[in-house]
């Protein structure tokens, strides 16, 4: 898997030398502040407001799209949730943290060694008829 950083290179690709000291830890970059010009080969989005751009590519990057990482002890997820997760050889499945048929330790080192990122599981709404 891909850190952040190369992520946001990849998506500006033959753009990226002239825009990486530009460019913040989400792909944004201030384009009042250049006078760099885009050919109209990549889709950018825009936020007018602030005058910065990125790749269209990067959306959902400022969030990862909601999947919190684990690095460490610290990152676990809250106990008696369940969750959906994405194992390093990259399935994502569905588990309850901790398994309540395993200890708490247990439960802490499987998802240490065998879980990259997690989301709370959003429970669907009930159906509205038949």
């Amino acid at each position: 898997m891909k850190t952040k950083e190369e992520v946001i290179q990849i998506a500006y690709g033959e753009y990226w030398e002239q825009v990486k000291d530009l460019v913040n830890e989400n792909g944004w970059f201030y384009f009042s502040e250049t006078d760099f010009r885009l050919d109209n080969k990549m889709p950018f989005e825009y936020c007018g407001v602030n005058f910065k751009m990125r790749p269209k590519s990067l959306q959902g990057i400022d969030d990862n799209f909601g999947w919190i990482s684990i690095n460490s002890e610290k990152d676990l997820p809250t106990i008696g949730t369940f969750y959906t997760i994405l194992s390093f050889d990259e399935n994502i499945v569905e588990r309850e943290f901790p398994h309540p048929k395993f200890t708490l330790e247990f439960n802490k080192e499987w998802w240490l060694k065998y879980v990259t990122h997690y989301q709370e599981k959003i429970m669907p709404n009930k159906p509205l008829h038949k």
